[in-house]
């Protein structure tokens, strides 16, 4: 369920036989059970997504644990686990001073009459009145194609005139020196979240910030995505948000094939700092008569996936060494992947092809 998506049907799709040799028959001789409910408990109850009030939390660490000895008592077994689940949870004299202090049923009563107002729910649940605005968030001075990306959204939001802040995400990948944009906010006080980034970081991004920056707000996210089919794997993004936003066709049909929430197409801001681009050849190191190829890529985008190897093969096909003609391969964080740029030089002889590894100005 973390990696994919959870829904109910109403209808029953499947039967159960039930008879004596089952497992779960075998199961009531037996600690697995209770062993096996406890486990989970230590798995998942301290998951970032989990989020119960501390008392319930180390109720069901108890109750877990009196399972289990409640079930060797029964069957009067012997067993040094069931020894070993109270001593690791406090030992015998904590562990008999807890079953005083819980009144079992009582206590039941109190879980399922408190449980919606302590158990705090994501996004879409809750729903108050907070000033029309946009909290745009995203990787705000990261150097790679998403924190541009970030940043000429944000430019796009302020040109609105709607009230806007902007959180900064920092990037533990790129480098985070972009100083084009500085004045960020802490706080998402409007009525929109717009998140700039993709499907891949929304679980991220969510534990980090927690339930209460999604709640209240209409959600937006900016996705990406270079294929036809949407995979399964990060379907349970989409509970993160209301809309999702995407730059062309392509995506839109490829992400609303499978969304349940609204998919739209937004034309994207393009953002010159009013300066015209001068041709410059010459500071790469390109000839002025040729016909230049250009395809741009980071590494950390996994280079199976931007697929460069494809582009070369497809040069290569198309024109011999003594046509006026050249590829460049812009890109960044080389260095970080030595292992795949070392293939790409060996595929790229014998062709003309140009690497160029930097950062440079947008």
């Amino acid at each position: 369920m973390e990696q994919g998506c959870f829904a109910y049907i109403r209808d029953p799709l499947c039967a159960v036989r039930v008879h004596p040799r089952q497992q779960t028959a075998k199961d009531r001789s037996a600690l697995a059970p209770g062993l096996e409910n406890r486990e989970l408990l230590r798995c998942y109850l301290h998951k970032n997504y989990v989020q119960l009030r501390r008392w319930i939390w180390k109720y069901l660490e108890y109750d877990a644990v009196r399972r289990i000895v409640r079930r060797s008592r029964k069957l009067r077994l012997q067993d040094e686990r069931v020894d070993d689940a109270v001593r690791e949870w406090g030992g015998w004299k904590k562990f008999r001073a807890a079953a005083f202090k819980y009144r079992y049923r009582e206590t039941l009563l109190k879980i399922r009459r408190l449980y919606e107002r302590h158990l705090r729910l994501p996004t879409h649940y809750v729903r108050t009145k907070r000033p029309l605005g946009v909290n745009v968030a995203g990787f705000a001075q990261s150097v790679y194609g998403v924190g541009e990306s970030s940043r000429s959204i944000w430019r796009a939001v302020q040109a609105t005139g709607l009230p806007c802040v902007l959180l900064n995400v920092r990037s533990h990948v790129h480098r985070n020196t972009d100083e084009s944009v500085n004045e960020f906010s802490r706080e998402n006080p409007y009525r929109v979240n717009l998140m700039t980034f993709s499907f891949d970081y929304s679980r991220r991004f969510f534990r980090d910030m927690g339930p209460r920056f999604f709640a209240g707000r209409y959600n937006i996210g900016l996705w990406y995505w270079e294929q036809e089919t949407f995979p399964v794997r990060w379907h349970s993004a989409f509970d993160y948000y209301d809309e999702i936003w995407v730059p062309s066709d392509f995506t839109r049909e490829a992400i609303a094939s499978v969304s349940p929430i609204p998919v739209r197409k937004i034309t994207y801001p393009l953002y010159l700092n009013g300066n015209e681009a001068k041709l410059d050849r010459a500071r790469f190191g390109l000839l002025e008569h040729v016909f230049v190829f250009l395809f741009t890529f980071d590494f950390f985008s996994t280079v199976q996936r931007k697929n460069p190897a494809a582009i070369i093969a497809a040069f290569r096909r198309a024109f011999r060494r003594d046509d006026s003609v050249v590829l460049v391969l812009k890109s960044i964080n080389a260095h970080h992947h030595r292992t795949d740029r070392d293939s790409l030089g060996k595929e790229s002889e014998g062709v003309n092809i140009v690497f160029i590894d930097q950062h440079i100005s947008a």
